[in-house]
């Protein structure tokens, strides 16, 4: 393959390929000779959609039959964390999105070397666009012919989403959400804002709601309507009409219609209508299915005292779409495409000469992301809430349209269309456009009449609901396509008829409003910032002989998340996400914790909000900022409070799958406005803080009604792959009894093995009962998980267990033993066991802690343990002294901290670098007494007693403060101190207090034990897992190595501890740090 371009080469096989004299795209109606204007505008919208313009490329055929020649493809080189689809443009200005056959990893790589090729095979890229729809014959022949003119390729690259929920999030991440007040016939002026109180009092109200469709707005949806007489004359009279006009721009995709519905029914109850007010509507496309929901589902049960009037539905998906299901996507945005640049063309020419106008270059932006997304994932993978709700056999189609529905709550009335796909110049479709819509969508797709988006008996599906003819406004003249009802002059006209009869019905105008003004559309786009930046062109040169790529220019951020201590229940509460290369000064009442920190400039930074209690996130939850841009960046955040009192809600911000900050605000919703609060903290270095192994964040929200929803995000970066899941458990599920009977059942085993003497009749015996408890305990582990686990995310797990070799767990709950659950083949196919997901490698993380690092040691190995003499000889462990000197083997100069609690308080506050701290002691650690969970120290001697010295674990938080740049493992030796239950005020326990201290300097790692365990084997576990960390192993592999040593067939000790850190954790300069793992293993 050749070079043509900085990273884009190219297999000829009979095309002739060069780079493109002019950056502007051909005009959509074949034979002018101008080029049209809206290349610029819709560059400027593919660029706004954050991809990365890297080269365009016009192809012609030179001469030869492709038949006989090598396939013609292009190849364009990706990073680890990108994608790339082309866009072409054929004769006729027909676009077409096309995606890439296959990834070569490894391949020409690019930014910091893990990257690979998007291949694209250019007989399929073009024929999809060119062949016609019966042709038999050669199709290179075919193609070649129709190569007269160059089609032009544009070559375009992005950042990737590994998430599937946060990508579908991101489509329509800046796009402005809320009520739209429409008080001019000049949609530049309709624009998300309150209403304020500038309706009239004192009587009923007229109220019109415009709600509008997929991949638009309401200027997008029914701003046409000004560009021609008939519209402004409607939109005139409305506006006497109606006391208010009202629109409420809301995220399509994202979010389902049902959300919709529920945020416009909040604006309509915040105007406190008077009794017998009137709401009319207009829905367009999937607007329909938005009012519905409102209309059949809400407004019954609100208590809002209104009457709805007229509700006119324009090319709405009442009965649905096929282009809403996975596997039509592809046509979908094609269409979509095509016809959003042509209808706007046509309707926008005689205003701005042709341009795109800056509405429709949202929409293009919105479908530029949107192929981001779904070009990364299977078929099978794909679901957009938004576009689901839309699918002809999906559930709330089939629910609206059920049969024995009530009747119509409000005058249901249609506008319909059957487009015919031929040449109509006045609407700016060539002769090659409507041939390819003809064969990728009226003859493929419908089948019957559609108006290429909806069928059009779709749009008149309402159950067992049917129109009068005279509710039914039929275009038939087979002009009218989808995006272009509201710059038909009919359209307006039957509106008008509908809506504003002639009825001598005004409404009193506002002596504040203002004049009302002739439209003026604007004609630019807004030129957004994108997050990568295009190379230029280059000679052509063969891949091996590229350059290495340099690597990404690093950058120092700090981070800081402000908000109101005590936001005011009844609005909405603003939360700002501050990113700065300099040190973001907190106010006097805030904690703050910063550094100066490494990032890489070639990642963009996700920040996610996620309500952990009492809040919910209003609007975007996720947004993401190039920290490669120059000063100061800031993100506002939406936040309602559900009930007044405490609230927390947690802040993570990413790159790529490594959490690189995180933290807790935990505001209170009162009725008074107090101070703000504000906590900041630096942002880690990616390279401490990712690995190569899927990362589960698992989330935790409580709903009203006390029911607990799991949250799972799970991310793997090499092999890309990704999903997401939630399960809500019925409010009657008792979290901490659920977890007690699962740790009580493994106890109680333990305890009735009891110990024997090796090949004696007892162990045999003990072995017996241990092989047939675990196999009881796997199976009740396996439906567990089946209950807990979605099955999607198990599905995924399951796909990828041959390349799992470590799962890091990031929770808030550290109840649930994530450890001890149990993954099988989800499809029931297979009876292969994996074992329990300890054994897939589990090292668990907690949410709201700097994120755990790869270094256990910086410089000298500085080692201490705690391991108390105890004073009443019932508390002596056996297993102590040989513990002691199983420590000492391994690390000469550990030095003993005097085991009493105010001994150990004062060594942990004292802001050392210990390296390690060992624990071997009695621990207690009560799930249903947490506050008590202690452990035991050496005793008090007391009037010639002995009196319990307990160490809490809430000694252990208010007094821990390690070293800023410590990297600390802290091991407990000791039954029960890995459990970890909730305290007063969150999560409680040991592995807590340690790794989340109230200082947040705390350690790096902690392992410890869930359960009771045996004296002899601990000792074996300990001795293993030093042994391993010593000769070079990282943290899951001694953790695994430790087990393997412990497990003898008859005791439980080998699945009893939990680890928390980072699995790629080792310690830097032990004597084995370059060993081979081979060797480990044996």
């Amino acid at each position: 393959m050749e070079r043509v371009s900085e990273g884009v080469f190219v297999e000829a096989g009979g095309l002739v390929v060069t780079i493109a004299e002019s950056n502007e795209v051909r005009a959509a109606v074949r034979g002018r000779e101008a080029r049209a204007p809206v290349a610029t505008d819709l560059r400027a919208a593919l660029i706004a959609a954050d991809f990365d313009i890297v080269a365009e490329l016009d192809l012609t055929a030179d001469g030869r039959p492709l038949r006989g020649s090598a396939r013609p493809e292009l190849a364009v080189a990706i990073g680890a964390n990108e994608g790339a689809v082309l866009l072409i443009e054929t004769a006729g200005g027909v676009l077409h999105w096309a995606l890439p056959e296959v990834r070569d990893e490894g391949t020409a790589q690019r930014r910091g070397g893990r990257g690979g090729l998007a291949r694209f095979d250019l007989t399929q890229v073009v024929g999809d666009t060119l062949e016609p729809p019966a042709r038999r014959g050669p199709v290179l022949d075919w193609i070649a012919d129709k190569l007269i003119d160059p089609v032009r390729t544009i070559v375009l690259r992005f950042v990737v989403s590994k998430a599937i929920d946060v990508a579908v999030q991101r489509i329509e991440g800046d796009n402005p959400t809320g009520p739209v007040l429409i008080r001019d016939i000049d949609p530049s002026q309709w624009v998300t804002a309150p209403i304020g109180d500038t309706l009239p009092q004192g009587r009923p109200l007229r109220i019109l709601l415009m709600i509008h469709g997929t991949f638009s707005s309401t200027v997008g949806s029914f701003g046409h309507l000004a560009g021609l007489a008939e519209g402004r004359s409607f939109l005139d009279a409305a506006l006497s009409r109606y006391d208010l006009i009202l629109g409420h721009d809301h995220k399509t995709l994202a979010e389902e219609p049902r959300a919709n519905a529920e945020a416009i029914l909040a604006t309509l109850t915040s105007l406190k209508l008077p009794s017998g007010s009137t709401i009319d509507a207009v829905a367009y496309s999937r607007g329909g299915l938005v009012y519905r929901v409102l209309a059949e589902e809400l407004l019954p049960l609100s208590g809002l005292e209104a009457t709805l009037g007229s509700a006119v539905f324009v090319g709405c998906t009442n009965g649905g779409t096929n282009l809403a299901e996975p596997q039509n996507w592809a046509a979908m945005v094609d269409t979509y495409t095509n016809i959003l640049v042509t209808g706007a063309r046509a309707l926008s020419a005689a205003v701005s000469g042709g341009a795109l106008s800056p509405v429709v270059t949202v929409s293009i932006r919105t479908l530029g992301r949107f192929v981001q997304m779904f070009s990364q994932v299977a078929i099978s993978e794909r679901r957009v809430p938004g576009l689901a709700a839309m699918e002809p056999d999906g559930e709330l189609v089939r629910r609206l349209n059920r049969a024995g529905a009530q009747p119509a709550p409000a005058r249901y009335l249609a506008v319909t269309a059957n487009f015919e796909p031929r040449m109509q110049a006045g609407k700016a479709l060539s002769t090659e456009l409507a041939g390819f819509l003809a064969d990728r969508i009226t003859d493929r797709l419908f089948a019957e009449d559609n108006d290429l988006v909806v069928h059009t008996r779709a749009m008149t599906e309402f159950g067992d609901r049917k129109l009068e003819p005279a509710a039914v406004h039929p275009l038939d003249d087979g002009e009218i396509y989808h995006t272009v009802y509201f710059g038909e002059a009919a359209v307006a006209q039957v509106l008008a008829s509908w809506l504003t009869p002639a009825d001598g019905l005004t409404r009193t105008l506002d002596a504040n409003a203002g004049p009302r003004r002739r439209v003026s559309l604007p004609g630019s786009a807004r030129d957004l910032s994108r997050l990568r930046r295009g190379p230029g062109a280059a000679l052509l040169e063969s891949p091996a002989t590229l350059p290495a790529p340099s690597a990404p220019a690093p950058v120092d951020r700090f981070i800081a998340a402000e908000m109101e201590s005590y936001p005011v229940i009844e609005r909405a509460a603003n939360v700002y996400v501050t990113v700065s290369p300099e040190s973001v000064i907190a106010l006097a009442s805030a904690t703050a914790s910063q550094a100066r920190i490494t990032l890489d400039s070639a990642l963009p930074l996700d920040v996610a909000l996620i309500p952990h209690c009492n809040c919910a996130v209003r609007g975007d939850a996720v947004r993401s900022i190039d920290v490669a841009e120059p000063g100061e960046q800031v993100l506002r955040f939406t936040i309602d409070g559900i009930s007044p009192g405490s609230a927390e809600l947690l802040i993570e911000a990413r790159q790529g799958n490594a959490t690189v900050a995180s933290f807790l605000l935990a505001p209170i919703f009162v009725a008074q406005v107090q101070a703000p609060l504000s906590v900041s903290q630096p942002l880690a270095s990616p390279e401490l803080a990712g690995g190569d192994f899927p990362v589960l964040r698992i989330y935790e929200f409580y709903g009203a009604n006390g029911a607990l929803t799991l949250r799972f995000d799970l991310i793997c970066d090499k092999p890309a792959y990704a999903e997401s899941g939630e399960s809500t458990l019925p409010p009657s599920f008792d979290l901490r009894s659920y977890v007690l009977d699962t740790l009580d059942e493994i106890e109680a085993a333990w305890t009735a093995s009891g110990s024997a003497v090796p090949g004696s009749l007892a162990a045999q015996e003990a072995q017996a009962a241990y092989a047939t408890f675990i196999a009881a305990f796997r199976a009740r582990a396996i439906v567990r998980t089946n209950e807990i686990v979605p099955k999607a995310l198990r599905e995924t797990l399951w796909a990828h267990r041959d390349e799992i070799k470590s799962i890091q767990v990031i929770s808030q709950e550290p109840l649930l033993p994530w450890e001890l659950m149990y993954i099988t083949d989800p499809s029931g196919k297979s009876n292969e066991k994996r074992g329990f997901l300890t054994e897939w490698g589990l090292v668990r993380w907690l949410h709201g802690v700097r994120p755990a690092g790869r270094d256990l040691v910086r410089d000298r190995m500085r080692t201490h343990y705690v391991i108390p003499k105890y004073l009443d000889p019932a508390n002596t462990l056996s297993g102590a002294l040989e513990e002691r000197a199983v420590l000492k083997g391994h690390f000469p100069d550990i030095e003993k901290v005097t085991p009493t609690s105010l001994a150990v308080q004062d060594f942990l506050a004292e802001p050392h670098g210990c390296e390690l701290l060992h624990f071997a002691c009695h621990g207690i650690a009560e799930q249903r007494a947490v506050i008590s969970a202690d452990l035991l120290m050496e005793g008090l001697p007391r009037n010639g007693n002995v009196l319990d010295d307990r160490l809490s674990a809430d000694q252990v938080k208010t007094t821990l403060s390690l070293a800023p740049d410590a990297c600390t493992l802290v091991f407990l030796n000791s039954c029960q101190t890995g459990r970890a239950g909730e305290g007063i005020v969150g999560v409680g326990g040991f592995a807590d207090a340690f790794l989340r201290p109230y200082s947040r300097n705390g350690a790096m790692a902690f392992v410890g034990a869930l359960w009771s365990i045996s004296d002899s084997l601990s000792l074996t576990f300990v001795d293993a897992f030093y042994e391993a960390l010593l000769a070079g192993a990282t943290l899951v592999e001694a953790a695994a190595l430790a087990r393997k040593a412990c497990a003898d067939g008859s005791d439980f000790t080998w699945l009893a501890y939990t680890v928390y850190g980072n699995p790629m954790a080792r310690i830097v300069g032990a004597i084995g740090e370059q060993a081979q793992p081979e060797r480990l293993r044996k």
